[in-house]
């Protein structure tokens, strides 16, 4: 897997999807398999656009935001799963303030995004107020191209932050194998 740094531009088009991916669980992995999967059908790369800091601990700097795995070792664990790329963006203010379009058009022209997969209920951009209306919109919304529904989003089961979800089953001691293998430590952004 290759690592692509905020800025660096990308030269090769790629289906992408976005998220901090910590502990790259099971419901993870199954959304970078879809990924690949719909990568090698288009003839793209595959990238997992990710976060050196949690967006939450940026726009909430007063709040102690725990994470599972170290950047390093969250990078290790993406591999793993044979995507091609790891986009990692420093989450900060200024990112904060792009709207979804804006961000959009960021990923496209700087790292060749050319399909973004995410879930029927992810929000990016600043406040979160667009939609996945209005992101397919911004894409272009073409058969190959534009922003796509994830297939398999998870689906959380009451409070996400205790644990089980319907599908990937997050919440069980298996739900995590990347650390379960004994390379990660806890770590705080």
């Amino acid at each position: 897997m290759n690592i692509v740094a905020q800025g660096e531009r990308l030269q090769v088009p790629v289906a992408a999807t976005i998220g901090m991916f910590d502990g790259v669980h099971v419901g993870h992995r199954s959304v970078l398999a879809f990924l690949r999967s719909e990568a090698g059908r288009r003839g793209l790369s595959s990238a997992a656009i990710t976060f050196r800091r949690h967006p939450q601990a940026v726009l909430h700097p007063d709040v102690d935001f725990p994470v599972l795995m170290t950047p390093e070792a969250k990078l290790e664990a993406l591999a793993e799963t044979g995507i091609d790329y790891a986009i990692v963006l420093d989450f900060d203010k200024q990112l904060s303030e792009l709207s979804a379009r804006e961000f959009i058009r960021l990923i496209r022209d700087t790292y060749g995004v050319r399909l973004l997969l995410v879930g029927y209920d992810h929000r990016f951009g600043h406040n979160r107020s667009d939609t996945f209306a209005d992101y397919v919109g911004y894409g272009g919304g073409d058969a190959d191209s534009g922003v796509r529904h994830a297939v398999g989003a998870c689906q959380f089961v009451g409070n996400p932050s205790a644990g089980g979800c319907r599908r990937c089953g997050v919440g069980r001691a298996d739900a995590f194998p990347s650390l379960s293998s004994g390379r990660h430590r806890r770590g705080r952004i």
